[in-house]
């Protein structure tokens, strides 16, 4: 059973990884637009599920599998285009 599966509202591909948007938001006063992404494929959540599963005998702070990401977009003004400002990726 899962909970809360993700809802493909739009699908992009950026940097070569293909997720859905799940939600986003524009901030008018700051020209920025906040986008909540995730893999709309259940094999690959599942295989991150595993992947990210931290055993007893292993060390703290490894790295993760992303299932997910939060990405902030700014708006260039001089080209009017979207420039990445940042991106804070999540394992499960």
């Amino acid at each position: 059973m899962m909970v809360n599966p993700p809802k493909l509202q739009l699908e992009y591909s950026i940097e070569g990884q293909s997720k859905g948007i799940r939600d986003f938001i524009f901030l008018e006063d700051q020209n920025v637009f906040l986008v909540a992404t995730a893999d709309m494929s259940p094999v690959n959540r599942l295989n991150a599920k595993v992947t990210n599963t931290k055993l007893p005998w292993e060390a703290e702070g490894g790295k993760f599998m992303e299932v997910g990401s939060v990405d902030a977009w700014q708006c260039d003004m001089e080209s009017s285009k979207f420039v990445k400002v940042w991106s804070k990726g999540y394992p499960q």
